[in-house]
């Protein structure tokens, strides 16, 4: 991704959410700093400002005021995420400054080089692919205008040369186009509409598990996937963690649970979990996928337990699992 282009975006969501930004707040010193490696200031500055901007795009996404706006509440998303994306992109380069003073000088630098290479190839991609996913709900609420600068971010050429300024013509982004698809959705009843696939997480990863719901049901349909936000004049309702027991124990082939610790600290997703050990009780352990974003134990879910890692795969990657999962299980009901 570009730096100057993240940048840009940067001056444009900060802007978005400045009622909510306490005065000096990214004035604030978070980060110790690193020392005697080479761009060591600017390296501590982004560490920084990343650190700060998380933080604070976390608590506006999750808790947001009452007052706040859909563009700005889509604007914290993008800014969570570029917010970890900016701190672990210096820290990564902070750790390879490391591994050339100690090359250059003779002295061991440690796991250095181990660390920053996990960094490269596990977390920044999926940052990056977060980032594009909501970027591209984000830009539904920009004007042509705005939207010019980013569209490199979403991998998608201008084309808008010759074609008169219709910039929504330049984005054939899949999460864009889904979004459409979506509002053309056959309304189904969910209380007894029979899904694929049903995702249980938590709401710290929403960005990824919407990357992820979006990809399955570009190969699987509308309404293959029990997502949430896809049904929420439905979910407006008393009762609904019945609901939802019924969804993820009766009337989804293929159940994609999440975990980490913020999975298990979420009285929602401990509803969620009730109905699949009740699945896991049934030896029907062919319809359980586990997904990990992050550390933590998860009761119900043993050691010795298989999962993917979705730290080390990309969503296009961890729909392409799912889908397989739902051949082997379509392979035995025919058997």
């Amino acid at each position: 991704m570009d730096a100057w282009t993240l940048r840009q975006l940067r001056a444009l969501l900060v802007n978005d959410l400045l009622e909510f930004i306490p005065e000096g707040y990214f004035s604030q010193k978070v980060h110790v700093g690193f020392e005697h490696i080479a761009n060591a200031k600017y390296l501590t500055a982004e560490a920084n400002w990343g650190e700060l901007a998380g933080k604070l795009a976390k608590s506006l996404h999750f808790d947001p005021p009452i007052t706040m706006k859909p563009r700005q509440v889509s604007a914290s998303e993008v800014l969570m995420n570029l917010g970890m994306l900016t701190a672990t992109e210096a820290y990564k380069n902070a750790l390879d400054g490391i591994v050339k003073m100690g090359n250059n000088s003779k002295v061991s630098s440690g796991n250095a080089a181990e660390v920053a290479s996990q960094l490269s190839n596990e977390h920044l991609p999926i940052f990056r692919e977060n980032i594009r996913g909501a970027l591209a709900q984000y830009m539904h609420y920009l004007t042509d205008g705005e939207k010019a600068p980013f569209l490199s971010l979403l991998n998608v050429e201008d084309e808008t040369k010759g074609s008169k300024g219709n910039i929504n013509s330049a984005i054939p982004n899949d999460a864009l186009e889904l979004e459409v698809d979506v509002s053309r959705r056959t309304i189904v009843d969910i209380s007894k509409h029979k899904f694929k696939i049903a995702v249980s997480f938590p709401g710290e990863v929403r960005a990824l598990v919407q990357n992820i719901t979006e990809l399955l049901e570009q190969e699987l349909g509308a309404d293959s996937v029990f997502y949430d936000f896809n049904y929420q004049s439905q979910l407006a309702r008393p009762s609904i963690d019945t609901l939802l027991q019924s969804i993820y124990r009766e009337r989804a082939d293929l159940i994609m649970v999440f975990i980490s610790d913020d999975y298990q600290r979420k009285d929602w997703c401990g509803i969620e979990f009730r109905a699949i050990r009740e699945i896991v009780m049934q030896r029907a352990y062919q319809r359980i996928m586990y997904i990990r974003t992050g550390e933590g134990v998860v009761e119900g879910v043993l050691a010795n337990d298989g999962y993917i890692d979705a730290r080390r795969y990309t969503p296009a990657q961890i729909s392409s699992f799912a889908i397989e999962r739902l051949d082997l299980l379509a392979d035995e009901l025919r058997d």
